[in-house]
């Protein structure tokens, strides 16, 4: 039987160079760092939140500055009460005499605020905007007179785009009477002695925002490869609303998300490398789109067999949050290491050419990173499965142990295919089962090793596939491979 190969046409000779081979604006506060480095700011009209910051400062052992405006607010309650809505309004942002020289020592800075007309007020917003706290965990609190802290959040990430948003806390007028506990039980929920023993400690929550996740510090020079998309969309939203950015994809599980990426965090705080770039700079330079690749490493044990994970998108964008680093932890849980791909998108034979040099770097770095080359696997969901169809089969490199393919619609194949796990959902509107299933079939009729799973009421981008007929088809794959490695 002739078979023939449409994807990504011509792309081999293409591929074929990847083969092995508080004081005044004039004298700024100079401040001491304590040995947690922890810094508390606060501005306080009534005195409600000045209590608080002296608490937390009393239990934290934090250095505690006031952010006090040049030209003070009146003593008379109602005008301030205007004036303040007027500058909310209109988003001005009071000079300071307060001036923090040497933040960059802190790793934990606390952020003391009133809201003023649902947000904070306006001196506190100048403190943010003035001070840059890229990669800093920012801790906000509150008081109120019972009305919510609105979209406070909101613009202290506006006013401090590269910090890490953690832990806010409130007090009501009716729960000022009881803050000392509850400033007691809120500090020990949120961990202050981790997030200051190590500034890159504090775990990401499905509550966080994917700018912050971004933003922290155990991802620092290479946070938006993170990212599903290259483009400059708005990402403040948090974790557990990340389906909204992943078109193509259902069944999404922020926590599975949330649960690899701490994974990767917990390596970084133990000094281990989480990240790879897989071209130079000069190869960044000449084609700067390159700037948005490289390889997240879950480590298994040292010599073991390693899997490259290429989430899918149609081209379009890179779903790591759902196919991608949660794959990738689990592939690690069983021993073996995984290095999860970011691809640029845009066009096939641009994420092929970004995954031959990922295997290119993997073989050159071997003995570096760790892991065994012989019996490695490639995994691939839609269009990424398409991915490692093509390296698979094509003979740049050594043919691997096997080719794993959630849910794609690719018909072609050649009789140098590697052995090949296939998984699609019966209700799938994007690859056909039956395209799917028929490619399976033909394989097994070349002599090809093929198992094939159709999993019922699951559509397409499936993902993990926990809580439909899917779950567990990762361990299934898993030991699909294994037969192979034996």
């Amino acid at each position: 039987m002739t078979m023939k190969r449409k994807f990504f046409s011509g792309l081999a000779l293409a591929l074929a160079l990847f083969t092995i081979s508080g004081c005044n604006a004039e004298e700024p506060v100079n401040i001491t760092p304590s040995s947690k480095k922890i810094l508390i700011a606060v501005f306080s009209y009534t005195g409600n939140t000045r209590q608080a910051a002296q608490a937390i400062q009393r239990k934290t052992g934090g250095t505690l500055i006031e952010i006090e405006p040049e030209t003070p607010y009146s003593q008379d309650y109602q005008a301030v009460v205007k004036q303040g809505k007027e500058e909310v309004d209109s988003g001005f942002l009071p000079k300071l005499k307060t001036k923090a020289a040497n933040i960059r020592d802190y790793d934990v800075i606390f952020v003391g605020s009133p809201i003023w007309w649902y947000t904070i007020a306006p001196p506190v917003a100048s403190f943010l905007h003035d001070h840059d706290l890229s990669g800093k965990t920012v801790v906000p609190f509150f008081t109120h007179g019972g009305y919510g802290i609105g979209h406070s959040l909101k613009d202290i990430r506006k006013y401090a785009p590269g910090a890490v948003l953690a832990g806010e806390f409130e007090l009501d007028r009716d729960s000022l009477k009881e803050m000392d506990a509850r400033i007691t039980k809120w500090l020990k929920e949120i961990g202050v002695g981790q997030m200051t023993g190590n500034k890159q400690t504090s775990l990401i929550r499905t509550t966080d925002s994917i700018q912050d996740i971004v933003n922290h510090p155990a991802f620092r020079d290479f946070g938006r490869r993170l990212l599903p998309w290259d483009d400059d969309r708005n990402y403040d939203v948090p974790l557990d609303q990340v389906a909204t950015l992943l078109p193509y994809h259902s069944n999404v599980k922020p926590a599975e998300a949330a649960a690899s990426l701490n994974r990767l965090i917990g390596d970084a705080n133990a000094g281990k490398t989480v990240f790879y770039d897989i071209y130079t700079e000069q190869e960044k330079t000449a084609v700067p789109a390159k700037r948005n690749t490289g390889l997240f490493f879950y480590r298994g044990k040292p010599g073991a067999p390693f899997a490259v994970v290429n989430p899918g998108g149609g081209f379009a964008y890179v779903g790591s949050f759902h196919e991608g680093f949660p794959y990738a932890a689990e592939i690690s849980r069983k021993g073996y290491n995984a290095f999860m791909l970011k691809y640029r998108t845009g066009s096939g034979q641009y994420a092929v050419e970004d995954l031959a040099a990922a295997l290119k770097f993997i073989f050159q770095n071997a003995d570096e990173l760790g892991v065994g080359t012989k019996h490695y696997s490639l995994w691939g969901s839609s269009a990424g499965a398409r991915m490692a169809a093509f390296i698979g089969s094509s003979g740049l490199f050594p043919k691997p142990a096997a080719v794993v393919m959630a849910y794609t619609g690719q018909s072609e194949f050649t009789r140098n295919d590697p052995p090949t796990f296939s998984v699609v959902g019966s209700e799938d509107r994007i690859a056909s089962p039956a395209t799917v299933e028929h490619r399976a079939q033909e394989m097994k009729h070349a002599g090809i090793d093929v198992e094939f799973r159709l999993y019922r009421n699951v559509g397409h981008g499936f993902g993990s596939g926990r809580g439909t007929g899917a779950e567990g088809w990762i361990g299934e794959a898993v030991k699909f491979w294994e037969k192979h490695i034996l």
